[in-house]
């Protein structure tokens, strides 16, 4: 019942006698051992994904690697728990181990996008800022880019620039990042304020990569 009242919750995203979505599944896995052992491995599988997606919604982030972890572990070939098991430790701040991850993803299936995309941004957080460049250029090469390979190329170019490159180099890549954000702003599924984005939500993000304020108020006056 409480594995049944999960699934459902999560496509409405309301309560059942009570519970919600969360609840339902914590129900079902933190259950006694004589109502799990009978139970199907893949139902069990299952009911874990569903948790673990859940707690990466509510950025609970090492909660959900634990979960991704322990399917990937049951699950070698299963390339999607290996993928959120990275993603999971990139938005902890824990890049060595998610690029061993990805740069295994990558050797086998080098032209996943997904795991591109991945790679691209892990790079930019560990500060391998010319490596990402590169993953992103192949990101934003299609017809349509996704908007999120906007925003990131975006702050990996103003990285870069701000970090490693000097002269007229750093002026093209300043430039590159303003071009990506004002393209970013411009897609119809998203809503893009300046201020909001770098003093606010990304706050943190800018501070890691050593961006310092009178930076941030040169970009906002661009955008």
């Amino acid at each position: 019942f409480s594995l049944l009242c999960g699934t459902l919750l999560m496509r409405t995203q309301g309560q059942c006698a009570g519970l919600t979505a969360r609840q339902c599944f914590e129900h079902y896995l933190n259950a006694g051992s004589d109502e799990t052992q009978n139970r199907p491995q893949a139902e069990n599988d299952r009911a874990m994904a569903s948790y673990a997606r859940i707690l990466f919604n509510d950025r609970d982030y090492e909660g959900a690697l634990s979960y991704y972890r322990h399917l990937a572990l049951r699950h070698e070939q299963h390339q999607g728990y290996q993928l959120n098991e990275a993603v999971c430790l990139t938005n902890l701040k824990r890049y060595d181990e998610a690029l061993k991850i990805l740069y295994r993803l990558n050797y086998a299936e080098s032209d996943n996008q997904n795991v591109n995309r991945v790679l691209a941004w892990t790079l930019t957080g560990s500060h391998k800022y010319e490596q990402a460049l590169k993953l992103f250029d192949t990101l934003l090469s299609v017809e349509q880019p996704e908007p999120d390979d906007l925003l990131n190329a975006a702050y990996c170019h103003w990285f870069f620039a701000l970090q490693s490159v000097p002269g007229s180099e750093r002026s093209q890549h300043i430039s590159d990042a303003v071009t990506l954000f004002r393209r970013y702003a411009g897609q119809a599924s998203v809503t893009f304020d300046p201020v909001k984005e770098f003093l606010d939500h990304e706050k943190e993000l800018l501070a890691d990569h050593g961006i310092p304020p009178v930076e941030v108020r040169l970009m906002i006056d661009q955008l």
